[in-house]
């Protein structure tokens, strides 16, 4: 078995909704094909895996930044 690859990325609120907005568009794309009856292995994987994306950065909090004071 081969080790897994992890990897981090930083994002600010904004990009969190633009992601989330694309991934609910893919999607709804992937439920429709399902719905219209294509039950391909790939195409539940494909679903399965962009739910996985969304829930993942849905579920993201932010970082605790803490600010330096302004010069005086």
């Amino acid at each position: 078995m081969e080790p897994t690859e992890v990897f981090s990325v930083r994002f600010d609120r904004r990009t969190k909704q633009i992601l989330v907005a694309l991934l609910d568009q893919a999607i709804a794309q992937t439920s429709g094909a399902i719905t219209e009856g294509n039950y391909s292995e790939e195409m539940l994987q494909q679903h399965e895996e962009l739910s996985q994306v969304k829930r993942g950065l849905l579920y993201t909090r932010p970082d605790e930044v803490e600010e330096e004071p302004a010069p005086a």
